[in-house]
């Protein structure tokens, strides 16, 4: 028969065996997350930075203005009204369908927002800049690759380029089916976004990978400016580059006609540079003037 010094001693030698097990659990939960914690710490280096006043200059913002386009499409429209009307002014597109207005004086910018003529037939709306407003948008070309030719049409790259980002234009070798190894559209993404590597599209009973590739473009915001007709003294050098890439200006200065773009059925890009269309009356010139000679 158990003494009961002996039945005390069984369990509290039990309850330290329980007490050693937890703790040894607890160690290695511990341990696991602080392995968690040091490879974290590895792929984040942050710098810190402290700044004075006199730093900021907020000025210059109280003198523009912020609107949300319809759809991304050229505002030279709104260039011309406040051209004829003798405002001084100039245009910064910062991502997404948001472009920001300076003017020269918070009268002329005042008058221009209440001013709905100006600006309503291009934008959503148009409000003062405010600290809250933060461009964090960025314009990613973006390929993909895999999709099947019964589906190389706008409709299907309208359900397909949301996964990835805001889309704002097809590429004119996709839409008119030019390039058919691979559809190119034009996106804008969170500054920080991952574009992902495979979009799964399920058809029915059966499923296929499209394969997304970013393509690294440093003209892109230039073109963005160009596209949209903004009106700026920047990236001289190498719009002519751009609009030969791209084969893309202002439909109204090329006078070819309105683009359709995602908001409008997404017919894609049917305009052409200039310098294109300088060449074809080149040659076109060149031609009537041998017919006279003959």
């Amino acid at each position: 028969m158990r003494s009961a010094g002996d039945r005390f001693r069984k369990e509290d030698l039990a309850g330290k065996e329980s007490k050693q097990n937890r703790t040894y659990k607890e160690a290695l939960d511990r341990d696991a997350r602080n392995c968690t914690q040091q490879e974290e710490s590895k792929n984040e280096k942050l710098a810190s930075l402290f700044i004075s006043p006199d730093c900021i200059e907020g000025e210059w913002l109280n003198k523009c203005a912020v609107g949300i386009l319809h759809s991304f499409s050229s505002v030279s429209t709104v260039n011309d009204r406040l051209s004829s009307r003798g405002f001084a002014f100039s245009a910064n597109y910062l991502g997404a369908k948001h472009v920001l207005w300076q003017f020269d004086s918070e009268y002329e910018n005042e008058g221009f927002i209440k001013n709905r003529f100006f600006w309503d037939d291009r934008f959503i709306s148009m409000n003062n800049w405010s600290e809250s407003f933060n461009p964090s948008q960025r314009l990613v070309w973006i390929n993909c690759v895999g999709i099947p030719l019964k589906l190389s049409n706008n409709h299907f790259l309208m359900k397909l380029s949301p996964k990835v980002g805001e889309p704002l234009w097809i590429n004119e070798d996709t839409t008119l089916k030019r390039r058919l190894d691979r559809a190119k559209i034009l996106v804008s993404v969170h500054k920080d976004h991952l574009i992902p590597t495979n979009v799964k599209v399920v058809v029915g009973k059966g499923s296929f990978l499209v394969n997304i590739k970013e393509e690294k473009d440093p003209t892109i915001w230039c073109w963005a400016d160009k596209h949209l007709s903004l009106k700026k003294n920047s990236c001289p050098d190498i719009l002519n580059l751009i609009l030969d890439k791209e084969g893309c200006v202002d439909q109204e200065r090329a006078g070819v006609g309105e683009p359709s773009f995602f908001d409008d059925a997404l017919a894609g890009e049917k305009i052409r540079s200039q310098k294109q269309l300088n060449r074809a009356k080149q040659r076109s010139h060149s031609s009537s003037k041998d017919d006279s000679s003959e």
